[in-house]
């Protein structure tokens, strides 16, 4: 179980969430300082068995209880030297422990900026990327990606399931969305809710 501090409320009451309840998390950000707080928080909080965080080298201490890292601004410098394998790899696992149907390994992955990795990616590698955001979290597969506020909508694509032969016109989202405004307030939904609610840090 990965616990995440939402914020808290008017009562002075803090909010947590399991993230296999989300079951990802898309956050929206004003500056890389928020974020990289708050992936800290959970990194430090919580026991992983495996932690990929895609970021730029210059984060302080993120990088300390991780095992593997891909750093776009210097690959050389992290544990991944190419991006398209970042997600190749992960694909590999996920079909192993589809295969096994049993994983009880809890694998984050952690993006701090997705402008940087997904308009970069080869084909198949999105298309491994995609497949791992939709089905990865019934094995054990599970994102924190974040984005600065001018690229959110990108990350609103990210969220919304559109499998081919869906008819329905149901819009299914494969997370929940959290936003850092410039007030240093924090609004949060869940998947599939329209409202946010008012969150303090």
């Amino acid at each position: 179980m990965i616990t995440i501090k939402i914020g808290k409320k008017s009562d002075g009451s803090l909010v947590n969430k399991n993230l296999s309840s989300l079951p990802n998390l898309f956050v929206s950000y004003q500056t890389n300082n928020e974020f990289n707080h708050f992936v800290n928080q959970i990194i430090t909080a919580n026991l992983l068995y495996q932690c990929l965080v895609i970021s730029k080298q210059n984060i302080p201490s993120i990088t300390t209880a991780v095992l593997e890292t891909y750093f776009y601004d210097n690959p050389e410098a992290g544990t991944i030297l190419n991006r398209n394998s970042i997600f190749s790899t992960q694909y590999k696992l996920l079909q192993r422990a589809k295969r096994k149907k049993n994983n009880k390994n809890i694998s984050l992955i952690i993006i701090d900026d997705i402008w940087q990795v997904v308009p970069k990616l080869k084909n198949n590698s999105a298309k491994q990327f995609k497949q791992l955001l939709n089905e990865g979290s019934s094995f054990g597969f599970y994102f924190i990606i974040g984005s600065s506020m001018p690229y959110r909508n990108l990350l609103l694509q990210l969220m919304t399931d559109r499998k081919e032969g869906n008819k329905s016109g149901v819009i299914n989202q494969i997370g929940a969305e959290m936003i850092f405004n410039i007030d240093g307030m924090i609004f949060f939904r869940e998947r599939n809710e329209i409202n946010f609610i008012t969150y303090y840090p």
